[in-house]
């Protein structure tokens, strides 16, 4: 699995019973002195996480939901 415009160097899915140990692992590799490199996740979920983001999406497939059963 992927998302869409996701750098790899700090984004990583792990299997629900690894979580805990693998997410440490990633997350003690990703710990970079570079700011701009913390700062791209942070950004990503500013950009593309944010509940209007979510309310949006939502909206739109309830609208459509309704407007197929008319």
């Amino acid at each position: 699995h992927t998302l869409p415009e996701v750098n790899d160097a700090w984004f990583k899915l792990a299997a629900q019973e690894d979580f805990h140990i693998d997410g440490l692992e990633f997350i003690r590799r990703c710990m970079a002195p570079q700011k701009e490199e913390r700062r791209q996740p942070r950004t990503y979920a500013e950009n593309h996480l944010s509940w209007e983001e979510s309310i949006t999406s939502l909206s739109g497939q309830l609208s459509g939901l309704l407007q197929s059963d008319s």
